[in-house]
């Protein structure tokens, strides 16, 4: 007895010593990143997350197709319980529930054994659906075999050593009806390892007794190894996911932080350690679900961005580059850190010179292992984001390291040098002159600033509305609705420039922060305190990302403002519109605002059945993205283009109208309509243009001046 307990200790004193150098290396390496800078706070909030998203799996348990993970889950932690009573049992002999509560101990056993069952049924049948059903992006690998495998191993001898212990102590009952066997547990309560202990009830009891015990240590053996193997495996995510789940940013979502310009250092992301310590975490929460690719506009249509494997790659980069500088002494560290290399070189160890020159010679992080090709391919939709049962935040990640390529290479595609080039000299992506910036209101009475003095809403009319034609339609009908309405706005006019939205998301911080200073300017000059804008990537700019510059404001979508003034009854929608409709949710809008439920209000107080619009079957937040975002607006696009495939999705549902609340959605839904040789069966049209419609609203003509 004092030989197994003693060979218990050793083997599991050297496996806990081994998983707790490994963790703290992973850790080590994890904080070579940057602190966080946004506070956390909220902390009885955050534990509810876990509760929620990690125990209770919420996040997972949305889609169906994933639900066999919940068992496994689930029967995991209890398994875990069990392991942590036979660990302690192993250490001390003498400790055993059952003298403390005997009845809890005989539910707890029961439970186990039943738990143990599910998990292997489960396990079979992810088996069979890696092997049998194949799905995209969920494959069976070596690694995930032997995870599976390992998970099966003490399921089976869970039930060979209590079963063989039944058989060896005391045979097997009649109907499995045992009593009590040790101070240990009840094989009544065990219906499972009872079922194996009939299977062998001729089984000589020393040899039953022999088997139990080769069992036993197997599964204390498989305990040991899988909790090494973890680390190294995909399932990585089981360490991370609740760290990851407990630092999730819980403030607004999609919102780019800001650089300080003054810093070169900060310039995006280039290499693994110019992350936070919260976007390195992500890489070993991810569970590789596949989640977040599956629903990737630009993944889907075959561009060479995969959020999973982008979020994989950093992890990678993490282990071969991490390791490396973990070697380093302090100096060599700060060296590097603060880019004081050719300076601090000569007197540094030679061991740091070796180092850092091998750090040198490898390929780089952006550009080496992250293509600029894939960085560039994204849409910032946040699809990838909102599907992550762990919270990853993967548009972040790509936006800083777009960054990089822009402020610190250089390097970004000729159609959007050209773009900056539009910003920098005439406020608007498309480079046509400011003073074309109000041929939209031509011969309209629209009230400007400058003229007028203030108003109690800014109308922020946007590049798309001041120069692309639906745009334009989009405005008029706005500018309609309103004087109808009787409300007290004004616009900027020709003075009105780019919010900066575009050149944010191409990693042209530079610009997006001298576009946002100088609109900023205007505002204050003109005392704005509430904005109201038809374009949701203004809106989001002005609403989450300009209070940074120190611009806080009153921001209104027009989606809410036009729903808010029908709801008061200022807007009466009195022409009811028959022709069948669906709403396709702007991913500015929907995902990362959350406002999908003032679009189809208005939409229904439009309607002749008094009804909400038609859904496509990706809507809400789960809306498949125009393709626009992220300034791919103005980036040629390979086939299949994604308008494309959300037109297509729009042609299929039946519907004659494809109302939208965004004016880069209108243009690219409408070329799709185009595309497809449907423009003239299925309309593309704005909510304001539709209600306009149902109101009878026309902009007020500009008075003659010869009168």
């Amino acid at each position: 007895m004092r030989e197994r307990q003693a060979a218990f200790i050793l083997l599991t004193g050297v496996a806990l010593a081994l998983f707790s150098w490994t963790v703290s290396r992973l850790a080590l390496v994890l904080l070579r990143g940057r602190p966080v800078e946004r506070p956390f706070g909220a902390w009885r909030a955050r534990l509810g997350d876990v509760l929620r998203f990690f125990f209770l799996q919420l996040s997972v348990a949305r889609e169906r197709a994933s639900w066999h993970h919940l068992p496994i889950f689930w029967g995991f932690l209890i398994i875990t319980l069990g392991t942590v009573e036979l660990l302690i049992n192993g250490v001390w002999p003498a400790f055993s529930l059952a003298h403390v509560a005997p009845r809890i101990d005989a539910a707890f056993k029961g439970v186990l054994d039943v738990t143990n069952g599910a998990v292997l049924a489960v396990i079979g049948f992810a088996l069979w659906r890696r092997l049998a059903r194949r799905r995209r992006l969920i494959e069976i690998s070596g690694d995930a075999a032997l995870i599976l495998g390992m998970i099966a191993g003490l399921c089976l001898t869970h039930f060979l050593a209590h079963g063989l212990h039944f058989v060896a102590i005391d045979g097997v009952p009649p109907r499995f009806q045992a009593p009590p066997i040790g101070p240990a547990g009840y094989a009544a309560t065990m219906p499972i390892s009872a079922a194996t202990a009939a299977i062998f009830s001729g089984t000589d009891p020393s040899t039953a007794h022999g088997v139990a015990a080769a069992a036993y240590w197997l599964h204390v053996a498989l305990v040991l190894f899988f909790l090494n193997y973890l680390p190294y495996s995909k399932h990585i995510h089981l360490l991370g996911a609740l760290p990851n789940i407990l630092l999730r940013n819980r403030g607004q979502a999609g919102v780019m932080p800001q650089i300080d310009l003054e810093d070169p250092s900060r310039w995006g992301v280039g290499r693994y350690e110019q992350l936070s310590h919260k976007s390195l975490l992500d890489s070993y929460a991810c569970t590789e679900c596949a989640r977040c690719s599956n629903a990737c506009p630009a993944f889907n249509t075959d561009k060479p961005l995969n959020p999973m494997h982008l979020v994989l790659d950093l992890k990678d980069e993490m282990q071969e580059r991490g390791e490396l500088l973990l070697r380093l002494s302090t100096a060599g560290w700060e060296a590097l850190k603060t880019g004081a290399l050719d300076d601090a070189m000569p007197l540094l160890p030679q061991g740091d010179r070796e180092l850092l020159a091998t750090l040198q010679a490898l390929p780089p992080l952006v550009g080496g292992r992250i293509k600029d090709e894939t960085l560039w391919a994204c849409t910032t939709c946040g699809a990838c984001e909102a599907e992550c049962p762990v919270f990853i935040e993967h548009p972040l990640k790509i936006m800083q390291m777009r960054t990089h390529l822009v402020l610190d290479q250089g390097r970004q595609p000729p159609e959007l040098a050209r773009m900056f080039r539009g910003l920098e000299h005439n406020q608007n992506p498309w480079g046509i002159g400011s003073d074309q910036r109000m041929d939209w209101a031509a011969g309209l009475d629209v009230p400007v600033l400058a003229d007028t003095g203030p108003a109690e809403y800014l109308l922020w009319i946007g590049c798309a509305g001041a120069y692309d034609d639906r745009g334009q339609k989009i405005a008029r009908a706005l500018v309609a609705l309103l004087q109808q309405a009787g409300v007290d706005f004004a616009v900027l006019g020709a003075e009105e420039g780019c919010t900066g939205d575009a050149a944010r998301r191409a990693g042209n911080e530079l610009l997006f922060q001298t576009l946002a200073e100088s609109n900023l300017e205007r505002l204050r000059h003109y005392d704005v305190k509430k904005i109201l804008t038809s374009c949701p990537h203004c809106y989001h700019s002005f609403k989450h990302e300009y209070p940074q510059l120190g611009g806080n404001f009153e921001v209104w979508h027009h989606s809410q403002f036009l729903a808010r003034l029908v709801g008061e009854g200022r807007l009466q929608p009195t022409t009811k519109l028959s022709e069948p409709l669906v709403f396709h949710d702007p991913c500015y809008l929907g995902r990362w605002n959350h406002e999908c439920e003032a679009p189809r209000q208005l939409l229904a107080q439009t309607s002749s059945a008094g009804t909400p619009p038609g859904e496509l079957p990706r809507h809400r937040d789960k809306s498949f993205c125009c393709g626009a975002g992220g300034a791919r607006m103005w980036v040629e696009e390979s086939a299949p283009r994604v308008n494309l495939e959300r037109s297509r999705e729009a042609v299929a549902s039946g519907a004659t109208v494809v109302a939208t609340a965004c004016p880069f959605c209108n243009v690219m839904l409408g070329d799709g309509m185009k595309e497809l040789n449907r423009d003239d069966q299925v309309e593309v049209l704005d909510i304001a243009q539709l209600l306009a419609r149902s109101t009878g609203a026309q902009p007020r003509p500009a008075a003659d001046p010869s009168t």
